[in-house]
């Protein structure tokens, strides 16, 4: 199938079609990412079970944000809670997988009144060259290369029945390196990977914290 353009010259679809692919390809982010902070090694010696739990439930939000209205309506909650545990998804498996608990729950906004609660508050720290290179990556449409990196609070508070048993408070920085070249390794590795990777290693941390202080 062929088109017939303004100046009578037919087209092919074929044409278009990859003119359409190039163009989209050209205007796709390339970034180069990855995390730093709380710098220590992990590993298998550092975690047991749980010695008072074998389940744990989890809540998240951002330190930052309005949560009044989903408060008030649950079924704002209930649309906005998936996305929020996705958040907190890989480091509720790594608590799973390195045998501390044996359930891992995630329960929306709002911290459990009973049992064994970790509430995650996350604050992101956004400093002056971070938003003025995200600036230019936006007028630019990111061909011009440009590096941020926010740093993320996160304040973790341990409950057993209501009853706050320790806080801890750990900062990540998320570096990206971002210009549209770098699309062959954004393919490789996505900001997701350091994203879950960020939640994982805190969620970690919090565990293995709780067992070197006696508290689990």
């Amino acid at each position: 199938m062929n088109l017939q353009s303004s100046n009578g010259i037919l087209v092919p679809m074929e044409w278009l079609k990859r003119g359409i692919l190039a163009l989209a390809l050209l205007t796709m982010p390339g970034c180069i990412t990855w995390i730093s902070g709380n710098d220590a090694n992990l590993d298998d010696s550092q975690f047991r079970a749980a010695r008072n739990a074998d389940e744990v439930t989890i809540s998240f939000r951002y330190s930052n944000v309005d949560y009044s209205a989903m408060e008030q309506d649950k079924t704002i909650e209930q649309r906005y809670a998936p996305q929020l545990q996705r958040y907190m998804q890989p480091g509720m498996d790594a608590l799973v997988s390195r045998g501390v608990f044996k359930k891992v729950e995630f329960v929306g906004i709002n911290r459990a009144e009973s049992g064994n609660h970790l509430e995650v508050l996350q604050e992101e720290i956004t400093g002056a060259w971070t938003i003025t290179n995200a600036v230019i990556a936006g007028l630019t449409l990111n061909w011009i290369p440009t590096y941020t990196n926010p740093d993320h609070r996160f304040v973790v508070n341990y409950y057993e029945d209501g009853e706050l048993r320790k806080q801890y408070e750990y900062i990540f920085s998320f570096h990206s390196l971002n210009w549209n070249l770098f699309l062959p390794f954004w393919l490789i590795a996505s900001n997701q990977d350091s994203n879950d990777s960020m939640y994982a290693t805190l969620l970690l941390y919090v565990a293995r914290d709780l067992i070197q202080d006696k508290v689990i």
